[in-house]
């Protein structure tokens, strides 16, 4: 779990110390490249988000996606199974209804990168469901090697640098997983916040 000064010092860590670049949007430029955030820590947001509306546009944003240009972009082939056909289709419908062309989205199931969706107020300001570093958006173990090796020395390095939240601040002892927080969170969970065991 991280709050937003947790999440500044992770973007900066993901862009020096992996050589990762934060982008700016999921649609590409002109030349078919990714846009990437020109200052980095400033994209994150003092305030996380709150529950998602179907009615409004989230005003901060869920998630940050991280990109390597050695990685390509849209690189991986289709996949032909129903669920894909029909995730082709959704994306389409709701980029065409944006006013963007579907051809210039960068694909998250065909493109490598890392993600991290961002803890959000289930109460505002007294509890948090816990964030999750993720990747492309397919199966793992069709990931890229070097895909797999990144995520898994991000995972291991924020499991080193947060400490382990306690059960007795979880919301619901139904589902007890093994979660931590970096420094700013554990303070405020210090202070009485409440962790919703579920990343959504």
């Amino acid at each position: 779990m991280l709050l937003p000064a947790d999440e500044r010092q992770l973007v900066v860590e993901l862009v020096d110390r992996w050589s990762l670049l934060l982008l700016a949007s999921d649609v590409l430029d002109d030349a078919g490249q990714p846009q990437v955030a020109p200052e980095p820590a400033a994209v994150v947001t003092t305030a996380l988000p709150g529950r998602p509306s179907a009615l409004q546009p989230d005003p901060v944003p869920r998630s940050f996606t991280f990109w390597r240009p050695t990685w390509g972009v849209n690189t991986f082939p289709k996949g032909e199974a129903a669920v894909d056909r029909v995730s082709d289709q959704l994306t389409a419908e709701a980029a065409t209804a944006a006013g963007v062309d579907p051809a210039q989205l960068l694909r998250h199931d065909r493109t490598p990168v890392i993600t991290y969706r961002r803890s959000g107020w289930i109460e505002p300001e007294a509890s948090l469901h816990v964030g999750a570093l993720g990747g492309m958006a397919a199966p793992a173990n069709r990931w890229p090697e070097e895909l797999v090796t990144v995520h898994r020395q991000i995972q291991r390095a924020l499991a080193k640098a947060g400490e382990r939240i306690g059960s007795e601040h979880f919301t619901s002892n139904r589902y007890e997983p093994r979660t931590y927080a970096l420094p700013h969170a554990m303070a405020w969970i210090a202070d009485g916040g409440r962790v919703h065991p579920w990343d959504a």
